[in-house]
């Protein structure tokens, strides 16, 4: 009686007929031998494939940076823009005729008169 017990079936592998002594001797017989021919082009192929790979990841990386030193730049550049555009701003307010008269008539300066020149002969 087979109560309660689960049987595993493994393809390929036939318990009733075979046993593993024989199922191991039959993938020796399997076992086919490659050229040294094809191993040195399989690997070449792999190696190639490998360094290709890793090229492509570099690059990439190498990409990556220049973008974001790129996008580093571009806000930089942006910001100084601004600081540049807010600094004409000021030095035109500060240098605007009214606000000089203003500063001139508190230290007690008054705009030359006609006698006020020298004339050095």
């Amino acid at each position: 009686m087979v109560a309660n017990k689960a049987l595993i079936y493994k393809p390929g592998v036939h318990t009733d007929s075979l046993s593993r002594k024989e199922v191991k001797a039959k993938k020796k017989k399997k076992v086919q031998k490659v050229s040294l021919k094809e191993v040195i082009k399989e690997f070449l192929i792999n190696g190639v494939l490998l360094f290709l790979g890793i090229l492509t990841f570099v690059f990439t990386v190498g990409i990556c940076y220049k973008i974001f030193i790129l996008t580093k730049l571009k806000i930089e550049n942006h910001r100084l823009a601004q600081e540049n555009k807010e600094l004409k701003r000021q030095y035109q307010l500060l240098t605007s005729r009214d606000v000089v008269l203003t500063k001139a008539k508190k230290l007690g300066l008054r705009p030359p008169e006609k006698n006020d020149y020298l004339g050095l002969e």
